[in-house]
């Protein structure tokens, strides 16, 4: 990537990686990586793009760990090929607001369901504001 940015013609969606280890995952139904793709795009300018798919996301307990982390990755990727930041497109095929979950010892771990509830509120709020911007 750091070559095709220098270069004279710039290949910008060819950077793609499968998270999936056929020796290790085939067979497998439960217990794998939820990270499962990722897909690099280079703009005109040079703009680093990152577009992530997970087969399941659990947004209360994982969401800001995994937003964190590609976004270190996105930006080791940049500096390292000497792109700028661009988006950071997260897509789930199953995604659930992981709430009130309960450990073997019957404790209640993470956010309670009001909790969740009020922050999916203000994330209306606030689209709600941004889209009427």
């Amino acid at each position: 990537m750091k070559d095709q940015i220098a270069s004279a013609r710039t290949y910008r969606n060819a950077y793609e990686m499968t998270i999936f280890d056929p020796a290790r995952d085939a067979g497998k139904v439960s217990n794998r990586q939820c990270l499962s793709f990722l897909s690099f795009k280079l703009t005109d300018d040079n703009r680093l793009l990152l577009t992530v798919m997970y087969r399941n996301h659990a947004y209360i307990a994982r969401g800001l760990g995994n937003f964190i982390g590609l976004g270190r990755l996105m930006a080791f990727v940049a500096a390292e090929t000497r792109a700028d930041m661009g988006s950071l497109t997260c897509i789930s095929t199953h995604a659930e607001i992981d709430y009130g979950k309960t450990n073997k010892d019957g404790v209640v771990e993470g956010w309670t369901n009001a909790e969740a509830q009020t922050l999916l509120e203000r994330c209306r709020q606030i689209n709600s504001s941004v889209e009427a911007a």
